[in-house]
């Protein structure tokens, strides 16, 4: 691989990781209309992607968010994906088996591991 090849790529982490997500249902997520990843809570994917603008999609099957994105050549971008309940979610979960669950995808600094309030460092 020559070194302009490797200057021409960034890398690219979704996570599934934040105590507020409901820990039910995968979390499908796709880069530029490709398959990327199907996420269950805990799980962490990363890879290598092209610099540049993307789009990132993520759904639950039931709601989706678009998320557009520039990645420089050599940096590392992510992203945590939350599926999470709204007013009232539980309670229909709880009786019906099934509520409406919501998705909220959020762009993470480098090095920012806010989101790993549990202490797990991601060990589900």
């Amino acid at each position: 691989m020559t070194q302009t090849t490797v200057d021409a790529r960034a890398v690219l982490t979704v996570e599934r990781r934040d105590p507020s997500d409901v820990r039910i249902r995968q979390l499908v997520v796709t880069l530029d209309g490709e398959p990327f990843a199907t996420l269950l809570f805990g799980q962490i994917v990363t890879r290598s992607i092209n610099a540049g603008p993307h789009r990132l999609r993520v759904h639950n099957t039931l709601v989706w968010r678009n998320v557009g994105f520039a990645a420089a050549p050599g940096e590392h971008v992510r992203f945590a994906a939350v599926n999470r309940a709204g007013p009232g979610s539980m309670t229909l979960i709880t009786l019906l088996g099934a509520g409406p669950l919501y998705v909220t995808v959020e762009r993470r600094a480098a090095g920012d591991d806010s989101h790993d309030k549990d202490g797990t460092n991601g060990r589900a």
